[in-house]
């Protein structure tokens, strides 16, 4: 059932101008009821006309309102019918279209068409009724037709106006039910962006192509100390005082936001930590995708906002613990592997071959807690920003020469080939004169990253052979180790790097690890400017490397 507000534009159309017909005529049969006290003639007149304005005024301020709402055009017809009834009783009674009141009633259709054409031709055939009645009766009783003619032109006029009058109602009430199905479509839209944006838990900031906030959640309102209305039309640089790791602030060229309508990609970060308006500090976690318009054109951006300050503060009491208990517990593990190679010294210690046996397990699981120990300690200051720098020009070639020295021993034992190649010339008994590849790095950090990819290749390869390659050119140069092991499928490599990562399989299985290994390797790796990646196909083996830029 349709609302009254549905029918406002109606209803107003019915008694504007029917109320009005009403009481001109009210006033008119008035002055007919005085004039017929005079005068005595036309009393029949005078009790139909004032019986039916009595009960069209009774229906008009009663009824017609209350109708309208269930019965609209039923309603809008009936207001129309008491009109013209009245009228034309007043023009039969005063000589048909002869009589001096048919112009007022050529000029009660023209105003009765305002109800559209439905009314019109409605009126169309009354006034075709009456004039041809007037015709006819004309005809039966021997009257001249000469005023039926004259008066033909004015009731041609009056029905062209009426259909004029009529159309442009119509189109008037066809554009107003438009405009109010728009303005509903809107608010609906409206309120049903409220109700979604008043929902997401997280900030929800827009921008448009110069920067400048155009939208903000509640969350985001909260979380920034913002209010839309403050913050709306001012660029997100000065609404979102971004800082950096270091503490420094962000600048335009390095702000996110301006990064992602720059490049039209998305961009997540978890680096920056934000001023808020009360100069709190917030940690954040941003997630920022461009907007495109039906035309593919960038119109702007929206990110995500979601405050992690209580994440990264338990991550920075966790990482505070393993660093503690890291450096606390590599001493005693020093100690238990010393103790344990002097009981295992013959000159020392007389033990029997079972007892040895022992010692040796022992000792393997000693250096195996120390490197887990050591590698715990490395992230926990990677992830801390308290890695030390300590830089000296060094010969990349001479570190990975010492490594493969080392993992001889341990690839013979397997069964497996190591063999190093530096600049092309293979190393093996020979002595070879190999370029110098010169890079400014602390050398004991990347030892551990060339040890921990060559013992992944030997561990995670049965048979065949394990080759570590040196190369480079006037910028940088690139250590490569290639294995004939199980090889990795190309799903997992994209989770090698990433902290206590191991692949899921047989072998991998039989060796003990914790998957910091690779994370601890890249990280060293980019703190130098370089970068490091694997290639490998499953069951044909891997290759895995690192580029560093050489020293100027």
């Amino acid at each position: 059932m349709k609302t009254s507000k549905s029918h406002n534009y109606t209803y107003i159309q019915l008694t504007t101008v029917t109320t009005v017909l009403h009481l001109l005529a009210g006033l008119f049969v008035g002055s007919l009821y005085l004039f017929e006290i005079q005068t005595s003639n036309n009393k029949l007149l005078s009790y139909i006309l004032g019986g039916l304005i009595i009960v069209g005024l009774i229906y008009n301020l009663a009824f017609a309102r209350m109708l309208s709402r269930r019965l609209e055009t039923i309603a809008k017809y009936l207001q129309l019918l008491f009109v013209l009834v009245e009228l034309l009783v007043i023009v039969y009674f005063t000589g048909g279209i002869s009589s001096v009141w048919y112009p007022v009633l050529l000029i009660m259709i023209i105003a009765c068409s305002v109800l559209g054409f439905g009314a019109f031709f409605a009126n169309v055939a009354l006034i075709t009724s009456v004039y041809v009645g007037s015709i006819v009766l004309s005809l039966v009783q021997g009257q001249s037709l000469t005023q039926n003619f004259n008066l033909f032109p004015a009731t041609i006029a009056c029905l062209s106006i009426s259909a004029v009058v009529a159309y442009a109602s119509d189109l008037y009430a066809k554009g107003n039910k438009s405009l109010k199905q728009a303005s509903s479509s809107l608010d609906v839209a409206n309120i049903s962006e409220r109700l979604i944006l008043g929902s997401i838990a997280d900030g929800l900031i827009g921008i448009n192509t110069e920067g400048k906030i155009i939208l903000m959640n509640e969350a985001a309102q909260t979380l920034t100390g913002w209010d839309m209305h403050d913050a709306l039309n001012f660029s997100c640089t000065q609404v979102l005082k971004l800082k950096d790791p270091d503490d420094k602030d962000v600048s335009d060229t390095e702000d996110p936001f301006l990064a992602v309508l720059h490049s039209r990609q998305p961009l997540r970060s978890s680096r920056y930590h934000l001023l808020t308006r009360s100069n709190e500090r917030r940690d954040l976690s941003v997630s920022i995708a461009p907007t495109f318009d039906s035309a593919a054109e960038i119109s702007g951006a929206v990110a995500v906002i979601i405050d992690i300050s209580e994440q990264k503060a338990l991550e920075r009491q966790k990482n505070e613990f393993v660093s503690t208990a890291s450096h606390e517990m590599r001493t005693p593990i020093a100690a238990i592997e010393g103790y344990i190679a002097m009981a295992s010294n013959p000159k020392l210690a007389q033990i029997d071959g079972q007892a040895r046996g022992f010692l040796d397990k022992a000792h393997s699981s000693s250096v195996q807690l120390g490197k887990l120990f050591q590698d715990l300690l490395s992230v926990s200051k990677i992830e801390d920003k308290d890695l030390k720098e300590t830089k000296v020009i060094v010969n990349i070639s001479d570190l990975v020469l010492k490594i493969a020295s080392d993992m001889q021993i341990i690839a013979s034992n397997k069964g497996l080939h190591l063999t190093t190649h530096i600049g092309g010339a293979g190393i093996k008994n020979q002595t070879v004169i190999a370029p110098t590849y010169n890079v400014l790095v602390d050398p004991e950090k990347i030892l551990e990253v060339v040890s921990n990819l060559v013992d992944n290749a030997i561990k995670y390869t049965a048979q065949g052979s394990v080759d570590i390659e040196i190369d480079g050119d006037k910028e940088s140069v690139a250590v490569i180790i290639r294995d004939t092991g199980i090889g990795i499928s190309s799903q997992e490599q994209k989770h090698l790097f990433e902290k206590f990562y191991r692949v899921n399989n047989t072998m991998t299985r039989e060796h003990s690890g914790t998957g910091l290994g690779l994370y601890i390797a890249r990280n060293l790796v980019e703190l130098y400017g370089g970068k490091i990646w694997v290639e490998s196909t499953l069951g044909k083996g891997s290759v895995f490397g690192f580029k560093l830029p050489l020293a100027k």
